[in-house]
C-alpha cells in the first residue's frame, strides 16, 4: 500500500485508545520546531505541532492519529 492509502481507509486506532493524551515536551526549538516528547516509556522526537506560537517545554496536549501523535499545545501556560 502507498502512504497515500490510509487517507482512505477507516480510522485504525485501537479500541481502548485514548483520542487525545497528555505528554512531557523537553525539548522545543522555537526556530526549528525541533522538540522532544516523552509519553510514559516512549519518546518521540520532532513531532509535528500544530500551534507553535507560545509553546515552551512543559505539559503538552497530544492528539493520537493513525499518522502518529501531534502537538496541539501546552496544557498549563505561564502567566
Amino acid at each position: 500500500m502507498s502512504d497515500l492509502t490510509r487517507l482512505f481507509l477507516p480510522p485504525t486506532i485501537g479500541a481502548g485508545t485514548q483520542l487525545f493524551t497528555s505528554a512531557v515536551m523537553t525539548v522545543w526549538n522555537s526556530v526549528t520546531h525541533a522538540n522532544t516528547v516523552t509519553n510514559g516509556v516512549v519518546t518521540y522526537t520532532n513531532l509535528p505541532v500544530i500551534n507553535a506560537a507560545g509553546l515552551v517545554p512543559g505539559l503538552v496536549l497530544l492528539a493520537n492519529t493513525t499518522a502518529g501523535p501531534i502537538v496541539l499545545g501546552n496544557l498549563v501556560q505561564a502567566t
